[in-house]
């Protein structure tokens, strides 16, 4: 089984972890520490949030966390849906997959 987790930042670990670092341990260089970011502490992090926890409860072969802190139901909708159709199109079986939507407030919206 493959779990995908998406939402904001409650999902992303925005109460473990702060949406920003130092980027070259420079205090001027402020960087978004988003989902692609390779940098050690995102590997910490995807191993202290809910939905790793969450996956080895459940005993899932891969974790998918692809939430964002200050996002919007919007963009969650929008990136699960991209998530599977790139699947799909590339021939992916998506039959042994669970997803946790976990929704945020109404009030914040996506420009995309």
């Amino acid at each position: 089984m493959k779990l995908l987790v998406n939402g904001c930042s409650y999902s992303w670990g925005g109460g473990l972890y702060s949406l920003h670092y130092n980027k070259d341990s420079d205090p001027d260089k402020i960087s978004f520490l988003s989902i692609n970011t390779d940098h050690p502490i995102n590997a910490e992090r995807l191993t202290k949030v809910y939905s790793h926890h969450l996956g080895k409860f459940l005993k899932a072969d891969t974790v998918y966390n692809i939430s964002m802190g200050g996002t919007s139901n919007e963009r969650i909708a929008r990136t699960t849906l991209d998530f599977y159709t790139k699947k799909i199109l590339n021939n992916e079986s998506v039959t042994d997959h669970f997803a946790v939507i976990q929704w945020t407030s109404i009030d914040r919206i996506e420009f995309y």
